[in-house]
């Protein structure tokens, strides 16, 4: 099945790969890495990229074509967690969540690779990104000047990012209580897909990073903020969850 649909992503140079996480539960030999991924996915999503992107240039070189690299985006996971029992448990781990779009932001630019470069021998240094910081070079490793090396923005790798806010739907809010509502961020192909309005099954990481007090300093609040990093939308069209335009079998009443 799968690389019947990563023959069909080279061939119209798509680079999404849709895994359905049922089919990692329905064998013995896969039961254990569903497992891993949902309590390690940022490493075992990776690790996925990888072998996919190794079995599509395997496909390709027959045809003599040369695949975009592509990326997995997994769903169906055995278990959805309602948004208001999110917790410190559930923290770098991957989650399954149902509500409905609210707000959908502008377009951010996220840093992933950043260029410095010496303000005066000139010399370049690329730094990838380490988490949510991005370490600046104390000093410039040809001249050994302190303090020189200045980002340049213009040269440094920038991805989409977007930031959405998600609701619990009506018929999910216990009486009396108020909506819980949780912040989503998008990278990539995510980007501009849903729209406020959309009831949408979210797949992706829930995490949580410390907020500083001020942009200047080092010190950090007390209370961390929290988001999900989503992974992969379904949305739902007439009660039933779609994905890519095929319809799933689960009905939502």
């Amino acid at each position: 099945t799968y690389i019947r649909k990563m023959t069909q992503l080279i061939k119209d140079n798509q680079t999404c790969l849709n895994l359905d996480c049922g089919d990692l539960r329905s064998f013995p030999t896969t039961e254990h890495l569903y497992s891993q991924l949902v309590q390690f996915p940022s490493k075992i999503i990776p690790l996925f990229d990888v072998v996919v992107n190794e079995v599509a240039q395997e496909i390709a070189e027959g045809s003599g074509t040369k695949p975009a690299p592509i990326h997995v985006r997994v769903y169906n996971l055995a278990e959805k967690v309602p948004m208001r029992n999110l917790s410190v448990d559930n923290i770098d781990q991957l989650v399954c969540i149902e509500g409905m779009i609210t707000r959908v932001g502008d377009l951010i630019p996220d840093l992933r690779v950043a260029v410095f470069r010496c303000c005066i021998c000139h010399y370049e240094e690329r730094v990838n990104r380490d988490g949510t910081r991005v370490e600046n070079p104390e000093r410039c490793p040809h001249c050994k000047q302190v303090g020189s090396m200045r980002i340049d923005h213009n040269s440094s790798l920038f991805k989409d990012k977007q930031l959405i806010k998600m609701q619990e739907v009506p018929d999910q809010v216990p009486q009396g209580e108020t909506p819980q509502s949780v912040c989503l961020y998008g990278h990539e192909e995510l980007y501009d897909i849903v729209k406020p309005g959309d009831k949408v099954e979210v797949t992706g990481i829930y995490k949580a990073i410390p907020v500083k007090v001020n942009r200047n300093t080092t010190t950090i609040r007390d209370v961390f903020r929290t988001f999900i990093e989503v992974i992969h939308y379904r949305k739902q069209v007439e009660g039933r969850f779609v994905v890519e335009g095929e319809e799933v079998n689960e009905v939502r009443k």
